[in-house]
Formats: structure tokens, sequence, C-alpha cells
């Protein structure tokens, strides 16, 4: 039996299922942060980078997505800080067309600095200044490895190579491994 295509007048109306269930999506409320976690948190969160306009009629369908995409995108932003592990719940929160979504985070057990190996290649390795700033090297063994405090400290020894003169040394290596399953980093 051959189709019958549908009139192009009843077309706008199979769209109409759609908008219908649009929500409004309210501020995200994160817990188990701090301050400066939960703003890096924020930034690597899609459900953060939305218009006004996009947040005011969100499609369930893409509520869903965003919904399923924050756990990732929590755990990258913790990352940085030494956190590899967290969990994360999401929970959607409904009120009429209003819709909250709630991201409980158990931060978990930090990655820590495990081994520290600092130096620097001829020329520059006998200077007192350098020699200064590579025993001030933080992240220290036992600390929480802070991929920020590591690359300030990284800058600043290649900074006062510079500014001693020593522009062709160099750190012999630029390398961190971090080992989830120890909670390690070796720098």
């Amino acid at each position: 039996m051959p189709r019958t295509p549908l009139p192009r007048v009843l077309l706008p109306f199979l769209l109409l299922p759609s908008l219908a269930h649009a929500a409004d999506l309210q501020p995200l409320q994160l817990t188990g942060l701090d301050a400066e976690l939960a703003a890096n948190v924020r930034a690597h969160l899609s459900l953060e980078t939305m218009s006004a306009a996009q947040r005011t009629r969100i499609s369930e369908t893409r509520l869903s997505y965003l919904v399923r995409a924050a756990p990732d995108e929590v755990r990258q932003g913790l990352e940085p800080f030494g956190y590899y592990d967290a969990v994360v719940t999401p929970e959607v929160i409904r009120d009429g067309d209003k819709v909250t979504v709630r991201l409980a985070v158990v931060l978990g057990e930090p990655v820590r600095v495990r081994a520290l190996d600092v130096g620097v290649s001829a020329p520059g390795a006998d200077d007192d200044q350098v020699a200064r700033r590579i025993a001030g090297f933080s992240p220290r063994v036992g600390d929480v490895f802070h991929s920020g405090v590591y690359e300030l400290n990284k800058a600043a020894i290649a900074r006062t190579l510079g500014d001693r003169g020593y522009f062709d040394g160099a750190l012999r290596t630029r390398r961190v491994d971090v080992t989830r399953a120890d909670h390690a980093a070796d720098i």
C-alpha cells in the first residue's frame, strides 16, 4: 500500500511535542567542594556554559545528555588539583517546568608526590640562585600534586636560568607520571 505524504500544514505540529517538554534550567548546585575547586569545575561543565536563552528552553534530550556528561567534566576540573578519583552523583530536581541539577562530589584520596627529582643540566647547574630555586621546588614529596603549583615552579626555574644568563640551561626532563591506582605522582 503506497504511503501518503503528510500535508505540509501538519509539519509544524510535529515539532510541538519537543517544545512542550522544554524545561527552565535553574542555577547548578555543587556540593562537596571548596570555592577554588568549585570555580574550576564550573569552568569545565557544559551545563554552565549555556546562555540564558538556552537555559530557559532546554529540551529533555539535551538536559539528559548534559547530566550524563557532567561527572566526567567534574573529574576533569578536579585533576589539576590532584583529585583523580572523585565520585560524582548527579541529581535532577523538578519543580513544575523548573529543573535544578545538583552534583554531589566526594573528592576521594588525592594524588600525592611520591618521588621528586628536579635538576638542571649545565650550564647553570652550579649557580647558587638556581640551586635555591631547585631546593625550594614545590610540590614536595608528600604534598598533594597540584599541576598549577608544579607549572609555576617549573617556570620559576626557567626564569631564573634566563635572568642569570644561562640561556642554554634547561630542566633535564619535564615529566610527571601519575599512577592513579597508587594515588601517586613521580616528578
